[in-house]
C-alpha cells in the first residue's frame, strides 16, 4: 500500500498530460508539424433550420427517447464562415424534453458543410460533443467541443473549437491549424 502512490503518480502525469485529440479511429486529429500555422478562430453558431423530414426518436418500453441520426442545419459567422449539417445522436434522455424530467443530457455525432476561412472555401467534415443542463432563463445552457477537417479549398486545414454555454447563438473560439 505504501508503494501505491509512486504507482499511481505516472498514471496521473500521463492522463492530465497535454494530449491531441483523436479521431472515432483513434488516429490524431491534429498532427502538429513543424511549418504549421496556428492561429485563433472565434466567432457565433446560429440555429437555421430543422428538415422537415425529421425521424421520429426510437421509444423505450420505459418511456425515454434514443435520437439517431436527427440532422440540423447550423450556420458559423466568424473567422470561420457557412452553412453546416449536424447529425444528431442523443441517447436515454426523457421524451417530454422536459427539463425536469431529464435533468442534464449529452449528444454527438458528425458534422459536415461548406465554410470559408482566411478567404478560401470548402468542405468540413469532422465531430461534436454537446453537454446540456436546465437552465431557468434559456431552458437549456449548452456546451460543447468540435474538430474538423478540411477538403477541397481548405484541404489541410484542421479546425478545434469550443462553443457555448449557453444557447442559440452560441460564441464559439479555438484554433486552426493550415500550412
Amino acid at each position: 500500500m505504501r508503494y501505491l502512490p509512486f504507482t499511481l503518480l505516472p498514471l496521473l502525469v500521463v492522463a492530465c498530460g497535454d494530449q491531441n485529440p483523436v479521431a472515432p479511429d483513434a488516429s490524431p486529429l491534429f498532427s502538429a508539424t513543424a511549418g504549421m500555422k496556428k492561429v485563433p478562430i472565434s466567432g457565433t453558431v446560429l440555429s437555421v433550420d430543422e428538415p422537415p423530414d425529421l425521424k421520429p426518436p426510437l421509444v423505450t418500453p420505459s418511456g425515454m427517447c434514443h435520437i439517431y441520426a436527427s440532422p440540423g442545419i447550423i450556420e458559423y459567422t466568424g473567422d470561420m464562415a457557412g452553412i453546416v449539417t449536424v447529425h444528431r445522436r442523443v441517447v436515454n434522455v426523457a421524451c417530454s424534453f422536459d427539463p425536469n424530467d431529464i435533468g442534464s443530457f449529452a449528444g454527438s455525432g458528425p458534422f459536415d458543410g461548406e465554410v470559408t476561412f482566411q478567404g478560401r472555401t470548402g468542405t468540413i467534415k469532422g465531430m461534436w460533443t454537446v453537454i446540456c443542463k436546465p437552465d431557468p432563463v434559456t431552458v437549456w445552457a449548452c456546451g460543447g467541443t468540435s474538430t474538423a477537417r478540411g477538403s477541397g479549398g481548405l484541404a489541410g486545414v484542421q479546425f478545434h473549437f469550443k462553443w457555448g454555454p449557453g444557447y442559440f447563438p452560441f460564441e464559439y473560439s479555438g484554433t486552426a491549424l493550415y500550412k
